[in-house]
């Protein structure tokens, strides 16, 4: 795995401004330190895609990617080598690395289209009313009813299918799967409010829900018949997200089989544990897979091998 996938998978919210000729992404301050009150409008962070080497000029946090990972994770040293180990990640010193990256990126193509949409004024009108399909969806067992109760649509200027994301009532954002060579294959619209919110949380009327970490497994999970299926955006989870939770009677906690994933699951444990009885999905069995990434008439067999938060502590052989 590359850096550039690293970052990616850590959620980071990269600039749309891209790299600079140094091989430098720059992008507002992940880090969870607090010190950006007012936010960081101005991205100041950068990350060298060559080494992994990261700063950010206004609050001077800084370091190497495992230093990042160890800040953004929570974990120890140890656990975010180990992360990076299994993310089997090469830091390579080439100068090919950073050309081969910059291309993938194509980070001027996404600048583009990313900047088309205003940051933080999101409207309905946005959502065209056809509600452009398209054959990706249907590969990905996503019907054009599923697609339609979700706004989803194709835009084929920029040939990315959008996501749209409400919360409590509201379009807050958008998040886009790139059908064409570009890097990253999933981004959001600025400012998105992935740590904060929910995906599909505003839906679900029920007493038990399926927590799982991709807006697309949620949508995946709508269409085989489990409509309160509720995503993280990720696996980093944190306590405000995991508050909302707390309404539900049972929580089916569904992570990807990873040593994020992993990691996700003990974080929901620990903050849900005391206001919700707790389901334990076992992983599919696929590395790094989720719901989405199996057979569909398995979903059930899954869900019905589910153990309470007790037996899994007990015996803890089901991660």
């Amino acid at each position: 795995m590359e850096i550039a996938e690293v970052i990616e998978k850590l959620n980071l919210p990269y600039s749309i401004n891209a790299v600079d000729q140094k091989g430098e992404l720059w992008m507002p301050c992940p880090l969870p330190f607090g010190n950006h009150k007012n936010g960081d409008k101005n991205p100041s962070f950068s990350i060298n895609l060559k080494n992994g080497k990261c700063y950010c000029f206004t609050c001077g946090g800084g370091g190497d990617l495992f230093w990042l990972v160890s800040s953004l994770m929570g974990t120890s040293f140890e656990d975010a080598k180990l992360w990076l180990k299994d993310m089997e990640v090469g830091i390579e010193d080439d100068d090919e690395f950073k050309k081969r990256i910059r291309e993938k990126l194509r980070l001027q193509q996404l600048s583009q289209s990313i900047s088309e949409i205003p940051q933080q004024i999101f409207s309905e009108d946005m959502i065209p009313e056809d509600l452009p399909y398209h054959p990706w969806l249907f590969s990905q067992g996503i019907s054009k009813s599923t697609a339609r109760y979700f706004k989803i649509f194709y835009d084929k200027k920029k040939d990315v299918i959008a996501f749209p994301h409400f919360w409590e009532g509201d379009l807050v954002g958008m998040q886009f799967r790139n059908l064409g060579h570009s890097f990253p294959k999933y981004y959001n619209t600025p400012n998105f409010p992935k740590k904060s919110t929910l995906f599909n949380y505003d839906r679900v009327d029920n007493d038990d829900a399926i927590v799982v970490e991709s807006p697309k497994t949620a949508i995946v999970m709508h269409e085989q018949g489990y409509s309160n299926t509720i995503a993280t955006f990720g696996a980093s989870v944190n306590e405000e997200q995991l508050s909302y939770l707390r309404k539900f009677k049972t929580l089916y906690l569904w992570p990807d089989n990873d040593e994020p994933g992993k990691k996700a699951l003990l974080t929901e444990i620990k903050l849900l544990k005391d206001y919700v009885d707790i389901m334990i999905v076992p992983p599919v069995n696929i590395p790094k897979g989720d719901a989405a990434d199996i057979d569909r008439e398995l979903i059930p067999e899954y869900l019905l091998r589910a153990q309470t938060y007790l037996r899994w502590k007990l015996y803890e052989k089901v991660y």
